[in-house]
């Protein structure tokens, strides 16, 4: 699976807290076109990206801006553009120029995804989606300029956070198969939050081996509309007839 997911060339990447016998732990997703892999990891930081992508991925990571994906090259990057919609809605959700600056980006991010699902669900022209983002590109650098003026340290924060990941927001625009959301990476990541609500994590390094294996497989298994009982049968007897577990992988 790691290395199925080291050949691809896009692959969304997002995290959530774990625990391990009360301890902090990471849970990181990778999805890709064929298969979504999971990684219990001790900690956040950027080295853990080497073992859920491998050493020779070369894509394209659609993600937050969490520090830890500064690793990676920015013209190798998606932001997105979900997660950035909601920060700016808590300052349209604000009165004075901080609403009015907040209402109008929350506008512009609206219009982004409306050219963005019309090029999608109607077999639009690259061409046209280039040209609409072109404008629509414009009006946000404005915006985060002009965010740079207002009195809101917060505000002024996320404009200057965003402004060293510009071009990362627009990848999407030129990279065939890449989208503007990491929505992907949450909804693979939503059953194990719900979980882990229930459980409390794994009391071992062995349970959180089987938590990210069980999570690899569940998760791949419904990507591919495959039966996971299926599955999961094949390989137990696989194990007691001595032999490798079935591939998660199609077969080619």
């Amino acid at each position: 699976m790691r290395a199925q997911v080291e050949a691809e060339t896009h692959a969304k990447v997002d995290e959530t807290g774990w625990k391990q016998a009360g301890e902090r732990r990471w849970l990181w997703a990778a999805v890709t076109a064929l298969c979504t892999l999971f990684v219990v990891a001790k900690n956040r930081s950027a080295a853990v990206l080497v073992t859920l992508l491998g050493e020779t991925f070369d894509g394209v990571v659609s993600s937050d801006r969490f520090k830890a994906y500064l690793s990676i090259p920015i013209e190798r990057r998606q932001i997105c553009w979900a997660h950035l919609k909601r920060n700016l809605v808590v300052f349209a959700e604000r009165g004075g120029e901080i609403g009015d600056w907040g209402t109008e980006a929350v506008g512009v991010v609206e219009k982004v995804f409306a050219a963005w699902y019309r090029y999608r669900d109607r077999g639009g022209d690259r061409a046209q989606l280039q040209a609409e983002m072109a404008v629509l590109r414009a009006q946000m650098q404005t915006l985060w300029e002009r965010g740079m003026t207002l009195p809101s340290w917060m505000v002024r924060a996320l404009c200057n956070d965003v402004r060293k990941l510009e071009p990362a927001l627009w990848t999407f625009v030129t990279v065939v198969g890449v989208e503007p959301t990491n929505n992907a990476a949450e909804r693979a990541l939503r059953p194990a939050v719900l979980w882990r609500k229930g459980c409390f994590g794994a009391d071992s390094p062995a349970g959180n081996t089987f938590v990210a294996q069980i999570l690899t497989a569940s998760t791949t298994c419904r990507q591919q509309k495959r039966h996971l009982l299926a599955y999961l049968t094949s390989a137990v007897i696989a194990y007691r007839d001595g032999q490798s577990a079935p591939s998660l992988l199609p077969t080619p």
